[in-house]
Formats: C-alpha cells, sequence, structure tokens
C-alpha cells in the first residue's frame, strides 16, 4: 500500500503496461511494507502480527471505505485527504465480551489522533449518487451478412474505444444478464453493462459499473451477481441500492496465490453445474474454487502462459489450453482431470506429462484462448459441441471430442468460418437469443486490428452446414460423423488426403514437427486412405479405411466432398490421437491389419542438453557482477562497466517465469547477432544450442536458464575499450531485452 504526491500512476512503456504492474507516480509519503501490519497484543507474542482477512471495499461517492477484520474484530477504514494531508478514518467493531489491551495502529509518530466523528460503517453503506448515469456511450452497429456457403453470420458490435473515461478497452471477459444484457470486463479493471443487443443492434448502449480491479481477465455472472477474477482474488459485485452501479466490491476468493509476474495473468472465469468456479493462474494451473469462496485449490498444472477455461454445463468436462514454449512443444486443448501435468518446468524423477486432448499446427493456433460449450438449441446439430478461441489469430475451431471409459478424451480440431477484429479469448451463449458471443483483446503475437473486439455468431439454420460433429479412431481408420447427409458419390479415396507427425517435449521454444516412421527427422508421413465408405442408414456417418494410421500427436485429415442436396464443400480435421479402438468391420471388403501396432501414443521426450561455455571458465577470483533477468523481457541493469581485461564474473539469475540467457556480443553487433539468433527457429539444433548463432561477433554467453536458476559467467572483459552489447538470444526477446558492458 502507498500513499503518495503528484501524478497518479505509471505504467511499463513495454506491452501496453501490462507485464509489469503500476507505480506511482509521485513522491511516496508513507508505505505498508511486508512485514508491517496491525498488532493486537492480547495472547501474542510482541512481534506477531494479527490475523487479517480482507472482505472488501465500498464505494460512497467520493470515499472509499475498507472492510477487513483483525483477529476476528471488524474494522471500517476511509482513508481521506484533508488540506493536502492524509487522514484515515478506522471504526472497529469488538464483539460482546471481548477485551483487548491495546493495539498498535501507527509505528511512527501520528500527526494528530482523535476519538469520535461520523460513523465509518453507516458512510459505508450509504453509497452515494450514481458515479456514471450520465455517462452512458450509445453506439449503432448492424447485423452482417452472412458467410458465403456457411451457415454462420459474425455481428461487430460496435465497441467504445474512443470514450470519456479514457478506458483502454482490451475486453478480458463476459457474461449475461437474464434479460440478455451483457457484463463485459476489461483488463485495466473496469465492468461494463451492455444493453440492446437486439436482432438490429442500432442502440448498443455501454455503462460503465465498476472500475479499479486488478487485470481483470474472466467473468461470470451467476444469480444476476457478476463476479471477476483478477491477480489477487476474485470479486463479486454487489448494487446495494439499485442503481445499476457497484458499491461493493466483495472479496469473495483470495486463497490462492497471486503473482507480479509479467506473463502471470489469471484468466478466464467459469463456473460448472455443480457450483464449483474455475480459473486458470500461468504460474500455479487450473484453479476448483468451491461454490461459496472459502476455499481453492490447484487440481492441474504444467501450463505455459495459458489464457482461459472452459465448463460443460453438467461440470462433467473442465477444459484449458496452453501455448508454444518452453517444454510446451505447440499449442493445445487440455481436459482437466485432477492431479494432470501438462510439461512445463518438466523434470527427471517429477510427474509424468499428461498429453494434450488436441495439439494444434502452428498455422492454425499461435496462442490459445478459452473454450466454450454449445448450450442452445438454435445451434441444431452443433449444440453440445466443444469450441475453442484462437487469441493469436483471432479465429475458431470446433473441437470434436472422442470419449471412451478408462481413456483419456482425444480430440480433432475442425477451423470455423469466419475472423475476430481481436485476439479472441472469451465466449458465451447468451440465453436471450441463444447465440454465441465472442470477445477478446489485443496483444503481443496476434493479428488484432482493434484494442478490443465484442461479437456476436449467429447460427442461421442446417442449410451449408456441412461440418463434421463427431469423430472414432480405430487400428484401422477414423469415423467421422456430419451434421447433415453427404453425397456417396464423393466418397473416392482419391478425394482425400492424411498425413501425420509428431512433436518433441524439450526445454526449448516450441519443437520441429518430426516423422513418426524415422523419429529423428523433421517432416510429416502419409498416411493412406485406402477406402471411404458410407456407414449407417442416415448418411451421416463415414469411415475413412486408413490401414496405416497409428497414435499421433498431430494428424491432417483433408477432403473435398458433396452434400447430399449436392453442394460441395472442403473437410479439414486436425485429430491427435492418443489411442485406437479394436478395427472397425462393418464395412464390405474388410480385412484384418496389422494385430501387433502400437495402439497407444508415446510422448516424445527430448532431456536438457549439457552446457559447454564458449571459453573456459577463468580461475582467479574476478570482481562479481550481478545481472538478473526480470519480467518484461528486461535486464535489471542497462550498463555495466569494467576495465580493459578485468577478471569478472557475470552472476546470472532468472527471476522471470520464461526463459533467457546472457549474451555478450562484439561492439556494434547488436543487430547482427539478434537477427541470427532469430534464424535459429528453423534450426533442428536450436535448443541444443541454447539459440546462440555460431559467430565469432559472440563472445560469450551463459546456457538458457528457467525460472529462478543462477549460472556464473567467470571471463576477462575484453581488451579494447568500447561499448560491447549484452542481450538475450530467446527466439523474440533480443530487440527489447540487451544491454551494454562499457570497457572504460
Amino acid at each position: 500500500t502507498h500513499v503518495w504526491k503528484g501524478g497518479f500512476v505509471k505504467y511499463s512503456p513495454s506491452r501496453w503496461g501490462i507485464g509489469n504492474g503500476i507505480e506511482p507516480d509521485g513522491e511516496v509519503i508513507a508505505e505498508a511494507k511486508p512485514g508491517q501490519g496491525w498488532m493486537i497484543t492480547s495472547g501474542k507474542k510482541s512481534d506477531e502480527l494479527a490475523q487479517q482477512d480482507f472482505q472488501g471495499f465500498y464505494r460512497s461517492g467520493d470515499r472509499v471505505v475498507f472492510q477487513y477484520s483483525i483477529d476476528g474484530i471488524q474494522v471500517w477504514d476511509s482513508p481521506s485527504l484533508k488540506n493536502g494531508e492524509l487522514i484515515s478514518q478506522v471504526e472497529l467493531e469488538v464483539p460482546d465480551g471481548r477485551k483487548e489491551d491495546s493495539a498498535l495502529i501507527a509505528a511512527n509518530r501520528l500527526g494528530g489522533f482523535f476519538v469520535g466523528g461520523e460513523s465509518i460503517k453507516e458512510l459505508a453503506k450509504k453509497t452515494g449518487p450514481a458515479r456514471y448515469a450520465d455517462k452512458t456511450i450509445t453506439l449503432s452497429g448492424h447485423p452482417a451478412k452472412p458467410i458465403s456457403g456457411t451457415p454462420f453470420a459474425i455481428d461487430r458490435i460496435p465497441v467504445p474505444l474512443q470514450n470519456v473515461f479514457g478506458s483502454v478497452m482490451l475486453i478480458g471477459g463476459h457474461d449475461f444478464f437474464a434479460n440478455g444484457d451483457a457484463a463485459v470486463c476489461t483488463m485495466f479493471g473496469d465492468v461494463w453493462r451492455v444493453s440492446g443487443l437486439d436482432d438490429s443492434l442500432k442502440a448498443v448502449t455501454w455503462t460503465r459499473i465498476a472500475t479499479g480491479l486488478n487485470q481483470a481477465l474472466g467473468l461470470c455472472i451467476y444469480d444476476e451477481q457478476i463476479y471477476v477474477i483478477g491477480r489477487d482474488r476474485i470479486t463479486r459485485l454487489h448494487d446495494l441500492n439499485g442503481d445499476g452501479e457497484i458499491d461493493f466490491y466483495e472479496n469473495f476468493c483470495d486463497d490462492f496465490p497471486s503473482s507480479d509476474g509479467g506473463h502471470d495473468f489469471y484468466t478466464g472465469l467459469q463456473r460448472d453445474g455443480n457450483g464449483y468456479f474455475y480459473f486458470v493462474a500461468a504460474n500455479t494451473g487450473v484453479i476448483r474454487v468451491a461454490p461459496d469462496g472459502s476455499s481453492a485449490e490447484a487440481i492441474a498444472n504444467g501450463l505455459r502462459n495459458t489464457n482461459g477455461v472452459g465448463a460443460s454445463p453438467d461440470g462433467s468436462a473442465i477444459t484449458t489450453s496452453t501455448n508454444e514454449g518452453d517444454w510446451t512443444p505447440a499449442s493445445a486443448v487440455f481436459e482437466v482431470k485432477d492431479g494432470d501435468f501438462y510439461g512445463r518446468y518438466f523434470e527427471k524423477g517429477g510427474p509424468a506429462i499428461t498429453p494434450a486432448m488436441c495439439y494444434l499446427p502452428r498455422g492454425l493456433d499461435n496462442s490459445s484462448g478459452g473454450q466454450v460449450f454449445a448450450n442452445s438449441e438454435k445451434w441444431g446439430p452443433l449444440n453440445g459441441e466443444l469450441f475453442h478461441f484462437s487469441f493469436g489469430a483471432g479465429t475458431w475451431m470446433m473441437i470434436l471430442r472422442d470419449t471412451q471409459d478408462g481413456k483419456r478424451t482425444q480430440g480433432a480440431a475442425v477451423p470455423m468460418p469466419g475472423d475476430f477484429e481481436s485476439g479472441a479469448h472469451r465466449a458465451r451463449f447468451n440465453p436471450k437469443d441463444g447465440q454465441l458471443y465472442v470477445s477478446g483483446a489485443d496483444g503481443w503475437g496476434n493479428y488484432a486490428i482493434t484494442d478490443g473486439d465484442f461479437a456476436r455468431v449467429r447460427y442461421l439454420g442446417d442449410d451449408h452446414n456441412h461440418f463434421p460433429v463427431a469423430w472414432q479412431a480405430h487400428r484401422n481408420g477414423v469415423i467421422l460423423e456430419f451434421a447433415t447427409p453427404v453425397d456417396p458419390a464423393s466418397l473416392d479415396p482419391a478425394n482425400f488426403f492424411a498425413q501425420a507427425w509428431n512433436y518433441e517435449y524439450a526445454d526449448c521454444y516450441g519443437s520441429l514437427e518430426y516423422s513418426l516412421k524415422q523419429p529423428e527427422t523433421p517432416g510429416h508421413d502419409p498416411v493412406k486412405v485406402a477406402s471411404v465408405h458410407a456407414i449407417g442408414g442416415d448418411g451421416k456417418r463415414v469411415f475413412l479405411e486408413m490401414p496405416d494410421i497409428a497414435p499421433a500427436m498431430q494428424m491432417q485429415v483433408h477432403a473435398r466432398m458433396k452434400a447430399a442436396d449436392g453442394e460441395a464443400f472442403q473437410l479439414d480435421l486436425y485429430p491427435t490421437v492418443l489411442w485406437l479402438r479394436d478395427d472397425f468391420t462393418e464395412f464390405d471388403g474388410y480385412h484384418p491389419g496389422d494385430t501387433g501396432k502400437p495402439t497407444e501414443l508415446t510422448l516424445r521426450i527430448s532431456f536438457p542438453y549439457p552446457f559447454t561455455p564458449k571459453h573456459p571458465p577463468i580461475k582467479e577470483n574476478g570482481r562479481k557482477i550481478a545481472v538478473t533477468a526480470i519480467s518484461g523481457l528486461q535486464y535489471d541493469v542497462k550498463e555495466l562497466h569494467v576495465k580493459p581485461g578485468e577478471a569478472i564474473s557475470i552472476e546470472f539469475r532468472n527471476l522471470d517465469t520464461i526463459p533467457h540467457n546472457f549474451v555478450l556480443a562484439e561492439k556494434d553487433k547488436l543487430q547482427v547477432v539478434g537477427n541470427a539468433a532469430g534464424l535459429m527457429l528453423s534450426d533442428p539444433k536450436a535448443a541444443a544450442k541454447f539459440y546462440v548463432p555460431d559467430t565469432d561477433d559472440v563472445l560469450h554467453y551463459t546456457p538458457m536458464l528457467n525460472h529462478n536458476r543462477r549460472y556464473s559467467l567467470r571471463i576477462h572483459a575484453p581488451e579494447t575499450p568500447g561499448s560491447y552489447p549484452f542481450l538475450c538470444t530467446y527466439p523474440g526477446h533480443w530487440a527489447v531485452m540487451n544491454g551494454v558492458l562499457v570497457v572504460d
């Protein structure tokens, strides 16, 4: 907690200011440091802090009242300014029969102290007049035309990107009230109510109803009450006086570790049919919260920079995603089970890696968002399907789930038509109109064209719906079920193409795509489609006979087909084959295949590479120089000074959540070395080389370090005076993560 005078707050200039938190923009005149707090002496040691429980805060006009308890004593606390001086009014409510000898309320001399004045508890309950009622924003939109040859239209709901508050509209989540209005939260902590979501979209009205939340990246509504996930807690929002604005921000749950790490976002709040809440934290994993908010537990971890969760209406399936990077070979979608470990920070002797339900090729999704299960009768044969959203590409896809008792669910991604104007990461079905609403935000590594996007995906009926809605993997091929009947005359094997490949889990960024048949060779294996058969009596089910099919982290099935109504369509399917059923036999020409081939996927895992420095470490004890990688793609120091030939030991430590190294380059060679490092993404041995290019322009380097790892680089400084750049050569880092070693 800080009190300061001067400006308001300062944001980091990198990555929209969201990676490194905020700082006071002025002179700090008071602050509460770690280890400081209330002390109530009864029954405690003199230096023992009281048990504190933050319960929330009230907005009452231009005043804020914090409510918390100290060892069971209720406290209402309202700081304010008078004549430029800080005043803190505190009201305590001691339970009947309890007597306290003393309470320490200040560690330094007070400017003054008095007993009496207005009741802070009553001030909290007064609420005050509406703050934003006269600042509503009404915008005009219009329904979109159908996407040609598909059963969909995507309406762009107008978003107030320019507004009187100066609010940045990076949308973090949304949900719906019973009347069809939406509640929308933003990365920078606002909550808006959006009305006018009718067929015409002629008068879409945005009203800000809450502000001041900490990176709101998920929102859900239950029993007409809003819940928001931030970096610090789940907040339940209360309108106490019925004016439509939030008066009490209740701490619903904070029973989980918070983090100020640059990539440690808390995202995608969902509630299942049993009342449990779910969200995902990049540093902790998938979190399940008790229905009353009293407790939270991590049920699965090993995810990298994850951004969203999904929950089936009955609570039987929870999903999440991960993003390509270290120990994460590709973006992927998981069906979560208690105790799962998905790979990040993998170590020998640790938990085994749980495979994804569905891996996603980089061209399909380069940065994953959240998921939603369709729960609308208006979506016809697509009702009940799982949809996944790409934050990186601003696209969406259906994930078909192949389930069997005793087996993990395996999935197949089906790209869906149309795209979104920002990185898509949240989706809900509106109970009023039964259509799908998608929200998103701009961010690094995506193709967004606006700060924030709110869109409605309308299902127009079964015409043009030729998408597969189910699949099954067998030892001799794949069964596909389509939403509508197909033309059996188009089931010619020549119209079908299939291929398969694996990825590799390793301590490096992502993975190459490897042959199944020649595991050390990058590449794809063709999978022959020997025959194609219509099965069943409704014309919707098709069997693709593939004698060579094998468990694979990634397959692709492509076909040119026709529907029973004569309309041509294209099939694209990206399955992950974790396991194979017994042969499918109910087609003409069946003959048993290879009964000895594997039917379960074995993950490809490569353990860390040994490190050999470019030059042997010097033996003498050099001057120690500490350099730390911190969040936001930064070193904590930008300039180091040494003497020519001086013996030094660069004590490099990585406190960030993503890998970094320290590379010292020749004078004026920052861009040359950085560009060469970028080209290493296509080098199969890049990870073994720690992403350091083989060039004389590199003088010294450390290995790539994961979170909280250290390395001592013992070297002699260059003999020639000048400025020598140092940089991180992890893919995409060098341009912002660099500094200079000055030889004086």
